[in-house]
């Protein structure tokens, strides 16, 4: 079975739709530099935010900037209680601390859950989990994550560590690895998010394998998973890319965004 992302992702965008109201929510996201890429993201989320009733504002930051300056940006902008969510749009330039911007972020206004104080899981992790729960599939067996990246496998190693049954068993592969063709053949569900086109061949997997496949890379202009479309025929349940996991990582952010929002108004 092909798993429908954008299908399922109108679904959930009828709720949210709901849940904005009349309540104005603002959402900020800062990119530093231009990469094309980004503005891509960018743009979908803007666009988004459009169909729901959400602002989303986009901080455009140049190249050189410092840590610092950033730092202040970041902390000028959430500091504004008109804004409800702040993102920093990733990958950032070579030259920033990554961790320590992402780790400044307010966790009350962290909707990409990239700081370590987050109070919402990642967005990516909410797609996944969005997608066992739907197609009622069962966290045991040998569970398989490829990658252990900050914006994928280490979120999903993490909630894995507290989701899977007695009966489950979580692998982790990466490029020190050793064994790698044995374990995937092993392997009853794979999640994978390390961006290289097709690394997972039909050969690599058993039949009846759930395949995830939340990586994303681009080639003569066509976006592709780390898993080969081919994979399907022998999966029971397959997330595509386009088209799988990548349209629920934009709704469950906004789903974020909102959780956080309401979190805001308790105080």
């Amino acid at each position: 079975m092909i798993f429908d992302g954008h299908k399922r992702a109108e679904r959930i965008q009828e709720e949210l739709q709901k849940r904005v109201g009349t309540s104005a929510t603002k959402l900020v996201v800062i990119s530093v530099g231009a990469l094309p890429v980004s503005l891509r993201y960018i743009n979908r989320k803007i666009a988004f935010g459009e169909r729901i009733g959400v602002n989303v504002v986009h901080t455009a930051l140049s190249e050189s900037i410092s840590d610092e300056e950033l730092l202040d940006a970041i902390r000028e902008i959430q500091d504004n209680r008109a804004v409800q969510g702040i993102i920093v749009q990733l990958p950032l330039p070579s030259h920033i601390d990554r961790d320590r911007i992402l780790d400044s972020i307010d966790p009350m206004k962290d909707a990409d859950a990239l700081g370590n104080r987050a109070l919402v899981l990642a967005p990516v992790v909410c797609a996944i989990q969005d997608v066992i729960e739907t197609n009622d599939i069962h966290l045991d067996g040998n569970i398989v994550v490829v990658g252990e990246g900050k914006l994928v496998g280490a979120p999903v190693i993490e909630w894995l560590s507290g989701a899977v049954t007695d009966t489950g068993d979580v692998s982790v592969l990466n490029q020190e690895s050793k064994d790698i063709a044995s374990i995937l053949k092993d392997a009853d569900i794979i999640i994978t998010g390390v961006g290289v086109p097709h690394l997972i061949t039909p050969d690599m997997i058993k039949t009846g394998v759930v395949i995830i496949d939340v990586g994303t890379s681009e080639a003569e202009g066509k976006l592709l998973g780390d898993a080969s479309p081919e994979c399907k025929e022998k999966s029971i349940l397959f997330t595509p890319v386009p088209g799988g996991i990548g349209p629920l990582t934009v709704v469950f952010l906004f789903k974020n965004l909102l959780d956080l929002r309401d979190k805001q108004k308790s105080l």
